[in-house]
């Protein structure tokens, strides 16, 4: 009996050490490494099934001054606000994950490009209307997106670099856009 309930403590905590090795710590988010594993996984499944897949990379616009402008402490409640703002939208068999800083990642499976603009634009909009004042007065947020869709014959590094190319050229149209690829 005692040995049984050892063993699955032991279980419980490994559990626990696999979800927050996986976990961002501040969002609750995926990861990267988790985000990577899903993202090969899911291009797999795609190509074999022939079904459609799409990533989309999020950034919040003028993080840095928020962060400059207030404190870290605030950065970090708005990383979390914006966090939450994503999942809120998003499909419950999507996978959102901080990308890195103020970035963010989303694998949306079983899902073409009018739908992944529809999910992304509905985030955008969402995060632009967030409240900021419990935090700090004079916050507006906004995000901007880059969105692509997986091709069969693309690599890993190419849906990422295209995404990334997404976001790019809507943050060099003005920010507080959607851009798809």
């Amino acid at each position: 009996e005692e040995r049984s309930a050892l063993l699955l403590e032991i279980k419980r905590q490994a559990a626990e050490f696999e979800q927050q090795a996986r976990s961002d710590k501040l969002t609750g988010l995926a990861n990267r490494r988790a985000f990577d594993e899903s993202l090969h996984r899911e291009c797999a499944r795609s190509k074999r099934r022939n079904l459609p897949l799409c990533l989309a990379l999020l950034d919040i616009d003028h993080f840095k001054q928020i962060n400059d402008t207030f404190n870290h402490s605030i950065g970090d409640r708005v990383l979390k606000l914006v966090a939450d703002a994503i999942s809120q939208h998003c499909r419950e068999e999507d996978l959102v994950a901080r990308w890195g800083g103020e970035e963010f990642a989303i694998l949306l499976p079983n899902c073409g490009n009018q739908a992944a603009h529809d999910i992304c634009e509905r985030i955008r909009q969402a995060v632009s209307e967030t409240d900021c004042s419990a935090i700090a007065p004079d916050i507006s947020l906004t995000i901007s997106i880059g969105v692509t869709a997986y091709h069969s014959d693309d690599t890993f590094d190419k849906l990422i670099s295209r995404a990334d190319k997404a976001l790019y050229a809507a943050k060099e149209a003005g920010r507080n856009r959607l851009n798809q690829i």
